[in-house]
Parts: structure tokens; sequence; C-alpha cells
């Protein structure tokens, strides 16, 4: 008998590019994750991990630079030591693999010509028994044109008073095209794809 993680059919949905008007690359180790970007038309990278969390993510940020160059105009990076660090169910050490991206962080995000978002896809509390939780995560977007607001550290309780509130999954890319100047407009329908939140990338169908 075999047991398959998350198995499931293959149906037809809107590429990335479909939905969003965005063609960009996944950056990171996980199969799984590369799988699922590229059954929405996303390029994929594969960036194994290693114990050197800092490392890996400057290796990450060049491979970003690189995507920007070659035209993306989306690229998705997945860390997975601070997911890694909270498996430990020791704060401090969580506290500071954190610490450690967050140096590698200071001056490498481009803010004066993308649009970055920092967040994670779910929290690992510090609780033994919980291994991932549904706790709200932090949220943060900066580049040209984003709006300040009131929030000066980055973390749960400080995200929720942001601006933003507290947002859902399918919130988050809206939020993102907006800050980018591509999003719809409520009711607007330029583009022939189902759940399309961005200004299209494919005008052929309108002609």
């Amino acid at each position: 008998m075999i047991t398959l993680k998350w198995w499931g059919r293959p149906k037809p949905v809107p590429t990335f590019l479909e939905r969003h008007g965005l063609q960009g690359t996944f950056i990171g180790e996980s199969a799984f994750l590369r799988g699922l970007a590229q059954t929405i038309g996303l390029g994929t990278v594969a960036a194994p991990e290693s114990s050197d969390a800092p490392g890996d993510l400057n290796a990450r940020l060049e491979l970003v630079e690189a995507r920007l160059r070659a035209g993306d105009t989306f690229v998705f990076v997945h860390q997975k030591a601070t997911d890694a660090a909270g498996h430990t169910k020791d704060p401090l050490v969580k506290r500071a693999v954190i610490e450690s991206l967050d140096a590698v962080l200071r001056g490498r995000l481009g803010l004066d010509r993308a649009i970055v978002c920092v967040t994670g896809d779910h929290a690992t509390p510090a609780t033994p028994d919980v291994i991932h939780s549904g706790d709200p995560v932090p949220f943060i977007v900066a580049g040209p044109g984003v709006r300040a607001d009131n929030v000066r550290r980055f973390g749960e309780l400080d995200c929720a008073g942001g601006i933003l509130g507290q947002l859902r999954g399918p919130d988050m890319m809206p939020v993102l095209l907006n800050a980018a100047d591509r999003p719809l407009f409520l009711g607007s329908r330029p583009t022939p794809f189902d759940g399309a939140d961005g200004y299209p990338g494919i005008l052929e169908p309108l002609a």
C-alpha cells in the first residue's frame, strides 16, 4: 500500500500569468512546491538549503536579482530555515535564525525598483505539542509608492496593528498588485480568465 501526501488529480486552472498578469519564477528546495509552481506556469529554480541559513538566503537574493534582470515580473523565494527553527520548540533558536536572516535582508531588498513582501505561510508555535497553527503571521509590503504606516517592528502583534489589518490568503496577490499599480478595479473585466485580479499579461483573447 502506498499513501501519497496531498495527492490529487490535475484539473484545468488559469496560469499565474493569466490570473495575475505576471510571469516569474519560484526559488526553493521543496520539490512539492516547485511542482506546484510548474502547474501554474511559473519557472522553477532548485535551491537546496544547508545549515548556513544566512548564506542560503544570500544565494537566493542573487538568484532573485538575476531573474529580475532576465525580465521576470514576479519572483517567489521560499526559505525553510525559520520553520525548521520553530520545530526545535526552542524560542531562542528561532529568534537567532530570524535575526541572522534579518541581517542579510537589510540593504538587499531592492526597494527602489520592486515591490517586496516578507511573510510566512503559517505560524510555528513554541508549544511542544503543536507543529503548525492557523494564527496570523506578520506581513510586510514595501517598495516605490507603498504607503507607510506606524509599524516599526516585524512581529505578529506589531503587524496586526498596521494599515493592512489581518489578511487572508486570497487577499495577498490583490494587495501586492495594488502596490505595484497593476490591479483590476472592482467589477472591471478586461480579461477572460476566471478569478483574475491583475492587469492582464495576455491581451490576444481581447483583440
